[in-house]
């Protein structure tokens, strides 16, 4: 059994800019600015719970500096992780061409990137989840820190963190992981939550794409109060249209059937129109090749796999059209009922 690599997707968790300033006597203070920070968390399933890497990535990372006593000559960024009260890099720049005493919204000008498993008081066992059906979590630390060095040889630094979140699943062999059946390793990126958080949408984007939709029982335990006319969908605009439409609608719908028809469980909904004048069709997702959809035991959890590359039943122009490089997303859904209905609110994801 070939062991897994643990990556990040290539979109952003999001972007924060965080005062993490180290002020000095005199008053000089350095400090990370905005940056897209790769990892927050990391949620993977294979059949044998094994890894061989954790890598992450910033990118966009700009700092600044002001009221040093003499000029800067160097700045370095670097890329930490801390765990057991010990940090290390594992990957920094340097910008040799920063001046002056005061500068402000520098750009980096480099990703940084680089494997949390390289930090020498982890490793990869330390995440696997060896057991079939079993379940691993390990936090750790990621920091980036800026070190800016004066003519006189003084430095001052400054940092930023945040909590990366590793959760490792091994699929028990008997089990569907809704992936390969040598093991799929799946690495979900907060796409977006409603506003009280009871729906929350994941992606994960490749030649093959994962959707996941999670909801919250401690928002609402009432799900679903129509146990035959619920349904979630994940709702995508393809090319990320200036009009936000709804290329595609992959979903689950409860035995009561989608709209009209007798189509339950997994479906695709297409649209042939426009946002304005939508001219919509569903397919049971039973009859499409490239298409899988699944709710979890619970009712709370609703993955979504498709295959780009394979998809058929389609129209043509829908079918088979390869990867986006970029989409509008949103997690749509309600309970047939008198509980409620969610949404996420479409939000833009650059999948390059």
């Amino acid at each position: 059994m070939d062991r897994r690599n643990f990556l990040i997707g290539a979109g952003s968790i999001g972007a924060a800019t965080i005062g993490g300033a180290a002020v000095l006597s005199q008053g000089a203070v350095a400090e990370v600015g905005s940056h897209t920070l790769n990892a927050s968390e990391i949620n993977g399933e294979s059949d044998d719970g094994t890894l061989d890497a954790i890598e992450i990535e910033a990118t966009n990372v700009t700092f600044s500096y002001e009221g040093l006593e003499n000029p800067a000559t160097e700045a370095t960024v670097e890329l930490q992780i801390e765990y057991d009260g010990v940090t290390e890099a594992i990957d920094s720049a340097t910008r040799s061409d920063v001046s002056g005493q005061s500068q402000s919204d520098i750009e980096l000008g480099e990703t940084l990137e680089g494997d949390v498993l390289d930090h020498s008081e982890l490793e990869a066992a330390d995440f696997e989840a060896t057991d079939d059906g079993s379940q691993t979590e390990k936090d750790v630390t990621v920091k980036l820190e800026v070190i800016v060095t004066t003519s006189a040889d003084n430095e001052v630094t400054g940092s930023t963190e945040d909590t990366l979140e590793v959760v490792m699943n091994n699929i028990d062999s008997e089990a569907d992981s809704g992936g390969d059946v040598d093991g799929e390793v799946v690495t979900y990126e907060k796409i977006a939550s409603n506003d009280d958080g009871w729906i929350t949408l994941y992606a994960d984007f490749g030649e093959t794409t994962h959707f996941k939709i999670e909801l919250d029982e401690e928002v609402y335990a009432g799900w679903p109060d129509n146990p035959d006319e619920y349904f979630q969908e994940v709702v995508v605009d393809y090319g990320a249209n200036e009009d936000p439409g709804d290329d595609y609608r992959f979903g689950f719908h409860g035995p009561g059937g989608v709209d009209d028809t007798n189509v339950s469980e997994g479906y695709i909904k297409y649209n042939q129109g426009s946002a304005d004048n939508p001219d919509r069709s569903t397919v049971d997702g039973e009859n499409v090749t490239g298409f899988t959809a699944e709710e979890s035991d619970d009712q709370h959890t609703y993955t979504f796999t498709v295959d780009w590359s394979a998809l058929d039943e389609l129209p043509s122009g829908l079918a088979n059209p390869g990867t986006p490089d970029e989409v509008n997303l949103e997690a749509f859904g309600g309970d047939g009922g008198n509980g409620r209905g969610g949404s996420t609110g479409t939000v833009y994801y650059n999948v390059e």
